[in-house]
């Protein structure tokens, strides 16, 4: 009985070690997406501020009369 344990504890160990290089592993890998999506979320904002920048130009253009 007492040997068996010592097996079974050894492979829980093992099991243990390997679960915790995957949730490491899982965590670096979140973090690259979370940091993909910001700097995607500033892309979108910067595109956004320009669309408008341009219209606001556009509006400027088309609203003075063409001498």
């Amino acid at each position: 009985m007492k040997s068996n344990t010592v097996l079974v504890k050894q492979a829980a160990q093992m099991d243990m070690r390997e679960r915790c290089a995957e949730l490491m592993s899982a965590q670096e890998r979140f973090k690259d997406a979370e940091r993909c999506v910001r700097v995607l979320h500033l892309v979108e904002k910067n595109l956004n501020d320009d669309i408008l920048e341009s219209k606001s130009k556009l509006d400027s253009w088309v609203n003075h009369p063409v001498v």
